[in-house]
Formats: C-alpha cells, structure tokens, sequence
C-alpha cells in the first residue's frame, strides 16, 4: 500500500511540474541583450544612443530649445517623443541617427509583461497613465501597432518579439531591427570603453562632421570622427559619471593637443570660507605657435609686457575660487580670486602694474597682505584684492581677513585626494552656490529699488538657486584632455 502511495504521488508530482514548465515557458524571462535589435548607422552618419533602466529616459527637453533649433528640431521631437515612452521600461536602448536629412530612431525596450502583453494587442498600457493625453495607440488593419505623438512628434512603430518590444520611427526601421534580431542584419557594436559593467551608457558619435566643419574653415585637424563614451551609476546618497572620447585629433589642432598636458595640482592656493566654487586649468605654452603671433598684435603700445612675458603669465596652472564675502559700497556680494601659481617674477610684476594703472587714483589706500610681498587691499568703493610672491599671484574682489586660508589643492577637491595628477578640475557646493545666487538676487533687488541696474535677472537667479541647491557636493577631474569623471554626493538635508 505505501509503496504504491509513493509511486502515484511520485506519477503526479512529475505531471506538476511538467505542467508548471509549460505554463511557463511563454512567461520566462527574455534572456537576450536589449542591445541585440540595434543597428549598425551609415559611417558618415552622427548618432546619440542612450541604454539603461527606463528613469534614464525621464527627461524633458526645455520648450525654448525645441522651438528655436529650426535644423535639428525634427531630432529634438524624435527624442521628445521616445523618451516617455521608455521611461517606464525595466531596461531600455535607444539609437537616434541623422540621415537623409532626417532622424531615424530605434528602441528596444523591456517593459513589464503586462504592458508587453497591452502593446501587443494594441491597447494602451495601464501602467501609462501619467502620458495617455501625450501619445495614442492603435493597431492597424495588417495587425501593426502604432504610437502617435502630439506637437508634430513622429509615429513609433511598435513589434513585440518574446520579451523585447521594439520601436522606430519608421516601417522600414523596425523591419530592419526584425532583421538585426535574427542575425541576418549586423547589429551596433557597443563593446563600451569605460566601466562595462555600469547599468548606464550613453555615446555620441559625430560621423566625421566636426573635424569636415573646422577643415573646411582652414583649421589644420585630422579628418576623423569624434567618439564621446559615457557611462554612470548612482544612489540616493552618491553618484559617479565617467567618459573617455576617441578622436579628439579630430577637434583640436595636433600641434595644441600635444600641449594639454596633465600636471600635479600639489599648489597651495588661497581657500576662502565658505568655498562655494573652485576650478583649476593648466594652461598650455602657446609659444612658437600661430596664437602667439595673434596674442602679439593684440598687445596695446606701451603695455609694459613683453610677448615673452605675457606667455610666461598665461601658460601654467590657473585656478579660479568663489567663496567668502566682497564688498561693493554697502552691497555684501561672493568672493572671487583668480590665482596663478609658479608665476614667478612675472607675477609679481604684473601686480605692481595691476595697481599702477590709471583707475588706482579712485583708492584711497592700499594694505599690505601678509604672506605677500607685492600688492595688498583695498575696502574703498570695493574689496579690491591684487597681491604676490613668486609662487603665487592673485586677483578679485575679497575682504581681507578672509584671504587667510591657503591650503593644497589636492586636500581641497575631493576627487583629487587620492590622485592630484590632472587636465583640469572643478569642484562645487550645491547649497552654498544657491546662497550666494541668493545674496546677488537680493543685492540686485536693492539696487534696482534705489534706482541702480548691476544686470542682473533676479527672477532667472531665484529658478538657479532652486535648482542647484538639490545637488550636493561636486567634483569634476579630467586626467587628461581624452577621459574625466564627475562624481557627486546628495544634499545635506
């Protein structure tokens, strides 16, 4: 008796299952790439492609920039109209080519299988309320599936293959997609340079067109196509972003990119409190150039430098910080230094002529800063700052006691600490830049009251605030002029 208990039950355990694999076997999940429906662009033709998970997508193109671009306006609407579409896709992948004169615009997309399951039957899927008044759908009389989009957006042709969905901007496109998907077409290699294993890339592909343009207005470039690789990843907390290009020869002279060099940024510069804004660049030596000899008709009769000495000033690391406070009459506004370290004699004869030029008759007095041996300060009409010792010259707008602080640049940028080595750098605080937008939205409302107009947009600042005070701590570094990365850390709340 038991042993015929096991055996029936042993019978139906194996019918369930088997009755569970083929229920299933229509709902696995789609094991192929979403990548494998794209194809491969005309060499000649630029491109934008886009893959990740669909809150990639979710962006909105400002109005003023679809209405003013006239010749890529019909690559603006292509993208306006792709991008809600795949937002609400699990993974997604899009390819936006120029050719003939017009966009074509391929997507494949991994939605969830009850939106899969409402495209394919030509219903409008439940999960996309939020944009039912944006885009329409209707299945034809041969059995396609059409999206329609408003504001003269083009129509998305719309094939479910398995688990994909796959989407163009034309009949053909999507036929050709079909293809692509069954190996009878070749698809677009996206074997990305730059951390592979991140969920989202972007690249832009220039076909060439940039280095025809500056050829053909006499720069000497190599005719080759531009390349820019990106790829991100982030959290609630923190964020990174990284890029590398592949022929830049292509967009900037060989002779001048042979000159942007990375140096170490182990300089102490002058770090007010609170720092709201830095960046640092080193200069290329433009001596021997053809810029050199633009630079050297530029200089006015009697200007007390020499070609050679201008070249010596310009060439080297130059940092900009913002931060601190300045004085201009009784309006309390940022501070801001340019800086220009390893100088030299040259630096500080340019301080000496900085304060003996004719506008220095309107200041009362000039104090000395410590730590340097030239130049100093000025409170009167405002917080004039031009001082400087061998090793560093600056300039702007500070109050004294503020210009106390020299630290490393390397300590004082965050994505410089473990490698000071770089291109250029930026750093940025979200919170403390709103405030000081906030301080010159305020001065600016005072002087407009009393009659004055120091040019700026207080309503244009107030929207600028608000933006950027959600953004945190920012750190930008190019190791070279070809690869950077951008890493970013959410507001303090």
């Amino acid at each position: 008796m038991r042993k015929g208990l096991f055996f029936w039950g042993g019978f139906i355990l194996c019918f369930a299952i088997i009755g569970l694999a083929i229920f299933f076997m229509g709902k696995q999940p789609e094991q192929r790439a979403i990548t494998e429906p794209i194809p491969i662009p005309e060499p000649s033709a630029p491109y934008v492609y886009l893959e990740g998970k669909g809150d990639v997508f979710d962006f909105d193109l400002p109005e003023e920039l679809v209405k003013e671009t006239s010749q890529a306006r019909p690559f603006l609407l292509a993208v306006q109209g792709f991008s809600p579409v795949l937002s609400y896709s699990q993974q997604g992948a899009s390819l936006i080519t120029w050719e003939s004169n017009q966009p074509h615009l391929y997507g494949s997309a991994l939605f969830s299988l009850a939106t899969t399951q409402s495209l394919e039957n030509g219903e409008f899927p439940q999960e996309w309320k939020e944009i039912e008044e944006q885009i329409s759908i209707t299945k034809e009389e041969d059995g396609s599936v059409v999206l329609m989009g408003s504001s003269g957006m083009p129509p998305l042709y719309v094939h479910i293959d398995g688990g994909l969905t796959l989407l163009s901007t034309s009949r053909e496109g999507l036929n050709l997609m079909k293809d692509v998907l069954n190996n009878t077409k070749d698809k677009l290699d996206m074997s990305w340079k730059v951390s592979a294993d991140w969920a989202s890339h972007f690249r832009f592909y220039d076909g060439g067109i940039f280095s025809q343009l500056l050829s053909l207005d006499g720069v000497e470039v190599s005719l080759v196509p531009f390349t820019f690789d990106a790829a991100w990843n982030e959290n609630e907390e923190k964020g990174e972003l990284r890029w590398k290009t592949t022929g830049i020869e292509g967009v900037i002279p060989a002779p001048i990119l042979e000159r942007l060099s990375p140096i170490r940024w182990d300089n102490r510069i002058v770090v007010p409190e609170p720092l709201m804004l830095a960046g640092g660049l080193n200069v290329p030596d433009v001596a021997h150039m053809d810029i050199e000899q633009d630079l050297t008709e530029e200089i006015p009769e009697g200007f007390p430098f020499s070609s050679e000495e201008i070249l010596e000033l310009l060439k080297g690391p130059l940092c900009v910080t913002v931060g601190g406070s300045s004085k201009f009459i009784f309006f309390s506004l940022p501070g801001i230094l340019l800086q220009l370290p390893d100088r030299g004699v040259a630096g500080v004869k340019l301080v000496n002529e900085f304060w003996s030029q004719e506008w220095r008759v309107l200041v009362p007095s000039i104090q000395g800063l410590e730590g340097f041996h030239a130049g100093g300060t000025s409170d009167v009409p405002l917080t004039v700052v031009g001082a400087a010792r061998e090793d560093l010259a600056i300039f702007g707008v500070m109050q004294k006691d503020e210009i106390q602080v020299e630290k490393k640049i390397s300590s004082t940028v965050p994505a410089l600490k473990n490698n000071s080595e770089a291109f250029a750098w930026l750093y940025a605080h979200g919170a403390r830049l709103a405030d000081a937008f906030d301080v010159v939205a305020r001065a600016s409302a005072m002087a407009s009251k009393l009659g004055s107009d120091i040019g700026v947009n207080v309503e244009e600042l107030a929207r600028g605030a608000e933006k950027i005070r959600n953004i945190g701590e920012i750190s930008l570094v190019m190791p070279s002029i070809n690869e950077g990365y951008i890493r970013w850390t959410a507001p303090e709340l």
